[in-house]
């Protein structure tokens, strides 16, 4: 059954009144007498408090499924970066290879470039496939 709260401000008093609960709109009637100005009546059932409460209750766990997918995303974020690095680490790895090799071919001259020609060419040749690998 639902209950009818009801603010009630007598005639010629600017002061708020007792609140009462009643059953239905006589009943209210009833208990504020005829000497009244106004009476405002709100109807709060309690089937409308529960629908509100549901919809709360359904407010809150769609922030938490949003938060859980920021928080995803921020793991997925931070793990690609590791990831990134990782890559980033071996290139420059792969260059400082390929810097020994043209290093060891600059110190032994000109003259000796078919012997280092083919360990700096797969150096660089490496070199390139990392970064182009981390590209993609």
């Amino acid at each position: 059954m639902n209950q009818i709260r009801s603010e009630i401000t007598f005639k010629g008093c600017n002061q708020e009144a007792d609140h009462g609960i009643c059953d239905n709109e006589e009943e209210l009637m009833e208990k504020t007498g005829e000497n009244m100005n106004t009476v405002t009546i709100i109807k709060d059932s309690v089937n409308d408090i529960d629908e509100n409460v549901n919809k709360m209750e359904e407010q809150l766990k769609q922030w938490d499924e949003r938060l859980l997918m920021m928080a995803k995303s921020e793991v997925a974020c931070m793990q690609a970066r590791i990831d990134l690095r990782k890559r980033i680490d071996v290139i420059n790895a792969k260059r400082a290879v390929a810097q020994t090799k043209f290093d060891q071919f600059r110190a032994a001259g000109n003259e000796k470039w078919d012997i280092f020609k083919a360990d700096v060419e797969g150096a660089l040749k490496d070199l390139e496939a990392a970064f182009n690998e981390l590209i993609k």
